[in-house]
């Protein structure tokens, strides 16, 4: 016996996100979305710093600067426009 379900809960024809190995493409990480206070920046200052590769220390500095910079800019709304 089926039950009568509304259509968006066919589970037949749900789309479902993959994860795990079946999932082939990512969004694109920004890590000046959530450097967002000094204690975070230094945090991630400090984790870069523990990397060997000198590489890692001179982006996470780079992160930093851009994450200030969005920081410092007024945000605009789209409510804002006239």
């Amino acid at each position: 016996m089926e039950d009568d379900l509304p259509p968006e809960y066919d589970l037949h024809n749900l789309p479902v996100r993959k994860v795990g190995p079946q999932r082939t493409r990512f969004g694109k990480f920004d890590a000046t979305e959530y450097l967002d206070s000094d204690e975070v920046i230094a945090e991630y200052l400090t984790a870069a710093l523990e990397d060997e590769n000198p590489a890692v220390f001179l982006a996470a500095q780079a992160d930093v600067a851009k994450a200030r910079d969005k920081q410092s800019r007024p945000r605009h709304n789209a409510k804002d426009k006239p």
